[in-house]
């Protein structure tokens, strides 16, 4: 049976396009403001490069300001990007499903790859926190490929990882440690990832967080 549930945060718990889009406003400004560049300009060659790329590329402002034509402190852009906390909002379907979880008495936790700081801001602004009693954050130096974080959420959750489901949506990053780790993996079917084809660490997808409501037991 299944007993608790590991969460990835971005494109999984709420549309990542929110904070891009947000983050990018201010990343945009200060671009403008130190090369006089037109705002919005700048803000949708940032847009369009996320959009191609997608979150995953780590050269995301390299590539935007050569197709802008200047040049920058890569290091403030990725300051001002971090620190954003502006407006994200979960799913509609994302708190239901997280109290209904919690009413069955299912250990919840997050695993989530990126600046600690940015990720925790994330949940808090999200107003998720209370719903979980564990979150990982895997930094700089590690990586979801590894079963380490999965083995440590799982930890932190009291549970075992094969009555454990780990729930994402990237198909390239978010799986191999989880399995690895002895867990079930469940895709979510939304967000920039959600038209790449299923591998084989993956055991199930969805379209719905409340689907995850009817799994009581997955097989290998």
């Amino acid at each position: 049976m299944i007993q608790s549930i590991v969460f990835d945060l971005d494109n999984t718990l709420y549309d990542a396009r929110q904070y891009f889009s947000g983050a990018f406003k201010d990343v945009a400004r200060y671009i403008s403001l130190h090369q006089g560049l037109p705002r919005r300009k700048t803000w949708e060659v940032l847009m369009e490069t996320w959009t191609r790329r997608t979150s995953a590329y780590p050269y995301l402002f390299d590539d935007a300001l050569a197709t802008l034509g200047v040049k920058c402190d890569r290091k403030e852009l990725v300051s001002l990007f971090n620190k954003y906390s502006g407006g994200i909002a979960p799913y509609q379907d994302t708190v239901p499903t997280l109290r209904a979880l919690r009413k069955r008495g299912v250990g919840l936790g997050i695993l989530t790859e990126g600046n600690a700081i940015r990720q925790r801001r994330k949940v808090r602004v999200l107003g998720l926190r209370d719903f979980f009693d564990a979150v990982i954050v895997v930094e700089r130096g590690g990586s979801k490929s590894s079963p380490r974080p999965f083995l440590k959420a799982i930890g932190a959750l009291a549970r075992r990882p094969n009555e454990s489901l780990y729930v994402a949506d990237n198909p390239l990053l978010d799986f191999r440690g989880a399995k690895a780790a002895g867990m079930r993996t469940v895709r979510f079917l939304r967000g920039e990832f959600s038209h790449m084809p299923k591998n084989e660490d993956i055991d199930l997808e969805i379209r719905s967080l409340k689907q995850l409501l009817t799994i009581q037991r997955l097989h290998a």
